[in-house]
């Protein structure tokens, strides 16, 4: 196993990484970093799509792995998925991708094989770790390799366990589907609230607007965050939206959206979204907590910038 880079930074607040090693090894890659009490580790890998892995905090990981479905990991494609149906060309989700790592910036890069029957893009996709908040970077690239505009929106897919409690601040709009049933769901303070033991164990999705820019997951008392740019004025995908939530039974899609933009002819979108995982200081068994656990995720993004 080759350590790539190591830092060692003072340690000024709770959240600060006072160590952080990017290790590789058969096409595996561990972003690992702590703060001297805890321990959070990323790993992607080069093959499957450039796929997320593992994302854990002290061991407990809160990622579907591929020993528990053989659909895993957390992925990225473009939108509409009218564009192409199902499944996504394997240039964007299953093939390898090409893996190059900047020592100087400490990033990971994988670049995935132009798609070039039907999108006609390159997807590229770029990690690294934000010591200063104990957070994970995340870069995506859609390529336009078309001599002419095309449209498109960024879709992020991280598949989680089938426990848990997803919930994101509520939008406008009631939440609505166009293809499943929709999931069970609750509003309270402010929130979109989705309890995943309510989930009947078959096909679900919820589509759903949302006035802010992430989207929580609390699993064994442990809170992932993932929080990602988005416009004043987000525009979906036709047919889609900023908040997607699909559950099977096995496990649960937390999906966002960026805007549906223009890509000029041999340009690029590039679209920013941040990962970070906390442990929950509140005990939220009780649904009356939940306002606490909202304003504890809420604080977090408060303090963060894209």
């Amino acid at each position: 196993m080759e350590s790539l880079s190591l830092k060692n930074l003072p340690e000024s607040s709770d959240y600060i990484a006072s160590e952080s090693a990017v290790k590789h090894n058969k096409g595996r890659w561990d972003f690992q970093f702590n703060n001297g009490r805890d321990m959070w580790n990323f790993s992607c890998t080069s093959s499957d799509g450039g796929r997320i892995t593992d994302f854990s905090l002290n061991g407990v990981n809160t990622i579907i792995t591929s020993k528990e479905s053989p659909i895993f990991g957390s992925t990225f494609w473009t939108s509409p998925q009218n564009d192409w149906g199902y499944p996504p060309p394997p240039q964007i989700d299953t093939n390898s991708f090409e893996a190059s790592f900047d020592k100087k910036s400490n990033r990971l890069i994988l670049t995935g094989s132009p798609e070039l029957n039907v999108l006609n893009v390159q997807i590229k996709k770029e990690f690294s770790i934000d010591t200063v908040n104990s957070a994970i970077d995340i870069k995506y690239s859609i390529l336009n390799l078309l001599n002419r505009d095309v449209k498109f929106a960024p879709w992020e897919i991280s598949r989680v366990k089938p426990e848990g409690l997803t919930f994101f601040p509520k939008g406008i709009d009631a939440p609505f589907n166009t293809e499943f049933p929709n999931l069970p769901y609750k509003v309270s303070n402010n929130a979109i609230w989705i309890d995943h033991s309510d989930a009947p164990f078959k096909n679900n999705k919820l589509f759903s607007t949302s006035d802010s820019n992430w989207i929580g997951y609390l699993f064994k008392n442990h809170l992932f965050l993932k929080i990602y740019e988005t416009p004043q004025i987000h525009v979906p995908a036709p047919l889609e939206a900023k908040i997607e939530v699909y559950s099977n039974g096995h496990y649960f899609e937390i999906e966002q959206q960026g805007s549906y933009m223009t890509i000029p002819k041999n340009s690029r979108y590039d679209w920013r979204v941040k990962w970070l995982l906390r442990e929950n200081p509140k005990n939220i068994a009780n649904p009356l907590q939940r306002k606490s656990l909202y304003n504890f995720a809420q604080n977090i993004v408060n303090k963060i910038q894209i």
